[in-house]
């Protein structure tokens, strides 16, 4: 059986979320997917187990946390306006009650960066370049706010005696593990790492609890539970089943995911993923059904059993 604890993580320094390549601007998404808090935690926690990991390692504590650990995806809280999930309605995409836009004109700022031609000690031709990243606070009402981003850390029951992110623990090869302390306290989310972006801590947000649609069914395997005819949105990219019976409204989105490759390094290896929905489409199922969370993959979306 699976239990849900809730987790509020704040930006120390900006967020590079990788999306899409639109022209020389490299944008970010407005949020952090179950991929990308999977690869931070195992990237994390091998550093942890091992003091010259390998390749070999990574995977192995990759397939340890998959088995674990499964993470929803993180969406932009604010103490006005709660968690920012987003929903297709009538006006296009929302994040809770404000625009697409609006979130972006509140958290999303750009650096220009370009490669160097170490030869000729100058920028190299045709790589002068955008990167859009949520910054790491904001302002607001005449005060400064830092950006949090609220989700929830699924984890087997067992793990965790009091179901806190502060208690839970877990046991490698003997070796006790602090989530909290060990794990989420020095956590280094998507890309351009290396520059300083990504550093995220643990923040205490009493008002942030586990809203009823990400409380795992009372099952071995972890599901959520869709109401049967009742219109809801997706939280996650879902792969997309033409066979299912359940009505669509939003986005179809071909997702692609970085991997490691033994040769080149982190990131270097494409993996398609599949069509999916994205993010708040919103699905009206005809009979009953249930979202698997996955950790690197997409979420399915299958048939109650």
């Amino acid at each position: 059986m699976w239990q849900a604890t809730p987790l509020v993580l704040e930006a120390k320094s900006g967020l590079v979320l990788g999306r899409r390549a639109v022209g020389m601007i490299q944008t970010t998404r407005l949020y952090v997917t179950s991929r990308q808090l999977w690869a931070a935690v195992t990237d994390r926690l091998t550093t942890v187990l091992f003091e010259r990991p390998s390749a070999t390692d990574f995977q192995t504590v990759g397939d340890f946390v998959e088995t674990h650990l499964r993470f929803s995806y993180f969406y932009l809280w604010e103490q006005a306006n709660g968690r920012l999930t987003p929903l297709y309605g009538e006006d296009g995409l929302c994040y809770g009650p404000l625009s697409e836009r609006e979130v972006e004109r509140r958290y999303v700022t750009t650096y220009v960066s370009t490669a160097l031609d170490y030869p000729e000690h100058s920028a190299k031709d045709g790589s002068l370049h955008e990167i859009e990243y949520l910054a790491s606070q904001r302002r607001a009402d005449g005060e400064v706010c830092p950006t949090r981003l609220a989700g929830v850390v699924w984890h087997q029951a067992g793990e965790s005696s009091l179901g806190t992110l502060r208690e839970l623990r877990l046991t490698r090869d003997g070796q006790a593990i602090r989530l909290r302390e060990d794990v989420f306290a020095d956590l280094r989310l998507g890309g351009e790492r290396t520059y300083g972006f990504g550093r995220v801590t643990p923040a205490e947000v009493l008002d942030w609890v586990c809203p009823p649609e990400l409380k795992p069914c009372p099952d071995e395997e972890l599901c959520l539970k869709l109401p049967e005819g009742r219109r809801c949105h997706l939280e996650a990219h879902v792969r997309y089943d033409s066979t299912l019976q359940t009505a669509y409204e939003g986005a179809l989105e071909p997702v692609v995911g970085r991997s490691w490759d033994l040769d080149r390094g982190a990131g270097r290896r494409l993996t398609p993923l599949g069509v999916c929905l994205s993010p708040g489409t919103a699905v009206t199922p005809s009979a009953p059904m249930v979202l698997r969370p996955a950790g690197p993959e997409p979420w399915q979306m299958v048939p109650e059993p």
